[in-house]
């Protein structure tokens, strides 16, 4: 899979701050790589410069709240690709964390010729993304936690860590989140809104 979002060269780490020691709001920024990915395929079919800067999200996005850390979780292939793995590296150096999943191979035969055909898919992404929101949660971890997502499958994770009380943002482009995802959330960040501060 080509990289669409890239980052710019390192010019030092996010500015994460410890759990302890302050008062301000506590935001933890969780970002579901692959559904981001996507969405910023489909800006670029318009526009093909676009590029987003992940320091520049984050920062985006926490603004003068207190970033206590920013996860990214995706995926790859069984067999490494050198520019897929460049990214990831560079993630980790300028502090994120990231939790990359391998990506499943399903074999089914095909009705009309008889041939095995292979897809990749995506496994235990979402299930990471939602883990890490729910125990950080519970554990007092942050006060608001903010989803780079428009995927409908954390609706539920979003109702029980509201329920804690904690607040959750949801920060997407429009086209790729549903109504019902930016209602339940406490807030909707467009990511349009945000495109000059944090394209490359």
């Amino acid at each position: 899979m080509p990289l669409r979002c890239l980052l710019a060269p390192a010019s030092g780490k996010l500015n994460i701050s410890s759990f302890d020691g302050f008062m301000d709001e506590r935001v933890m920024v969780f970002i579901d790589g692959s559904n981001l990915h996507h969405a910023v395929e489909r800006r670029q079919r318009k526009d093909t410069s676009f590029r987003i800067d992940y320091q520049k999200l984050v920062g985006a996005l926490v603004g003068a709240r207190k970033l206590v850390r920013a996860y990214y979780y995706g995926s790859r292939p069984m067999h490494a690709v050198a520019e897929q793995e460049s990214f990831f590296k560079k993630l980790e150096r300028l502090g994120f964390e990231i939790s990359i999943k391998t990506l499943k191979v399903r074999e089914k035969i095909c009705k009309s010729c008889g041939q095995a055909q292979r897809t990749y898919i995506e496994k235990g992404v979402d299930v990471a993304l939602i883990t890490d929101l729910l125990a950080f949660g519970f554990r007092n971890g942050y006060d608001t936690a903010i989803i780079v997502s428009g995927d409908n499958d954390f609706l539920g994770a979003i109702n029980e860590v509201k329920r804690l009380p904690r607040r959750v943002e949801i920060a997407a482009f429009s086209d790729s989140v549903s109504e019902e995802t930016q209602r339940k959330a406490d807030a909707f960040i467009s990511l349009e809104a945000l495109e000059g501060k944090i394209r490359m």
